[in-house]
């Protein structure tokens, strides 16, 4: 019988999410590994009713299981918040187990991780879970009084722990759990670097930078803004600004007076694309850009969109934090990396991008598409997986 992974959690995948695209890949290094792979999620209908490369190259090694909940209001609620662990219940008892199989919980819901616990221990397999984000409590409406916080805060601290063994993303989420005696593999959001074509890129024209505003919460998109703002004339005459996960309106209230000017010339605001389009999007792009400060949030996430652009050569311009700058990106070489959040440091280094000759530029753009095989793939990630696995006991 061939061996199994369930990897289960609300992502509405595939591509309705940063998490949906991170078990994407994840189900990749499986797949690679000889598993076959059951997805258990609410389903993206929309991408699912397009033609998909990722579910057609792998039809013989996926299934996806949809989460139903109840379609009244209340319901649906409790489902939502409470009930999560029974619907991962009912999809998982239509299966049969053996030694080999593993749970995953790529999710914060303290109901799912139990029941895949719980289903572990009673077919004496493995349980693991991702984890991606350590958020404080600021972050929760209402703050500590958020059902939310608490049912993530048990989780984070009470619930992963009993897992077999965990996956978080960052060094710092690592820590954490190592000194919890916790068996642990650092894994970062992985990529597939030859799923769409990668277009050659003209370096002759002027320099298209890309700002995805979905993580807004732990990006700095004032300071990306501002240090737009702050640019020459004639150096914003050399560029283009792509922003894309935000609305026009949003916008118009934190920017200055003079970028606003600039819409529909040097800055490009896009409504809502399909994956495909971003793709396309991507490939017309020089350069990544991305601000964020220093703390719990930042330190604890890894930036999907960073190993996501490279595979296209997109060069990252953004500032020191976390794993991906400490031990991934090389500054002047695939990336042009800024010490501080402010929108000092962010205008000079936004400088360097715009100056940039057309030949070091195209140097460093092929040097971004090496670093996404070479460190982010997940053809790279497998076999580490595997050498994990094997000494999980």
């Amino acid at each position: 019988m061939r061996k199994k992974v369930f990897i289960c959690g609300y992502t509405n995948f595939p591509r309705g999410s940063a998490s949906a695209n991170y078990i994407q890949y994840l189900a990749q290094a499986f797949i690679e590994l000889g598993y076959f792979v059951v997805i258990i999620s609410n389903l993206n209908q929309s991408a699912l009713g397009k033609p998909n490369k990722f579910l057609s190259r792998y039809k013989n090694d996926l299934a996806l299981e949809k989460m139903d909940f109840p379609s009244s209001k209340l319901t649906h609620y409790l489902a939502f918040h409470f009930g999560m662990g029974k619907i991962c219940r009912r999809i998982l008892n239509k299966y049969s187990f053996s030694e080999e199989d593993l749970l995953i919980a790529y999710s914060t819901d303290p109901f799912i991780n139990l029941e895949l616990k719980r289903t572990a221990k009673r077919e004496k397999i493995k349980s693991g879970a991702c984890v991606v984000e350590w958020f404080p409590a600021t972050e929760f409406k209402n703050n500590y009084f958020s059902l939310e916080f608490w049912k993530f805060w048990i989780n984070f601290h009470h619930i992963f722990p009993k897992h077999n063994f965990l996956f978080p993303i960052s060094t710092y989420i690592e820590d954490f759990y190592r000194k919890r005696n916790c068996a642990t593999l650092c894994l970062p959001i992985m990529s597939d670097p030859d799923e769409f074509v990668v277009e050659k890129k003209k370096f002759n024209t002027k320099k298209k930078f890309i700002y995805p505003a979905n993580g807004k919460i732990k990006d700095s998109i004032k300071v990306v803004l501002d240090s737009f703002s702050n640019l020459t004339d004639t150096e914003l005459e050399k560029l283009e600004l792509h922003i894309c996960g935000i609305k026009l309106e949003e916008l118009e209230q934190i920017m200055t007076s003079r970028l606003k000017k600039e819409i529909g010339k040097s800055v490009i605001v896009h409504k809502w694309m399909d994956y495909e389009d971003l793709i396309t999007l991507y490939n017309e792009m020089h350069f990544l850009i991305l601000s964020r400060g220093i703390n719990q949030m930042t330190l604890a996430n890894f930036p999907s969109k960073v190993p996501e652009v490279m595979c296209y050569g997109v060069v990252p311009v953004v500032s020191q934090v976390g794993d991906y700058t400490k031990y991934y990106l090389k500054d002047k070489h695939d990336s042009f990396i800024f010490e501080n959040n402010r929108v000092e440091e962010c205008t000079l280094a936004l400088r360097k991008a715009v100056n940039c000759s057309e030949s070091k530029l195209e140097l460093m753009s092929s040097n971004s598409r090496l670093t996404s095989i070479n460190k982010f793939s997940y053809k790279v990630w497998s076999e580490k997986i595997s050498d994990f696995i094997s000494t999980i006991k």
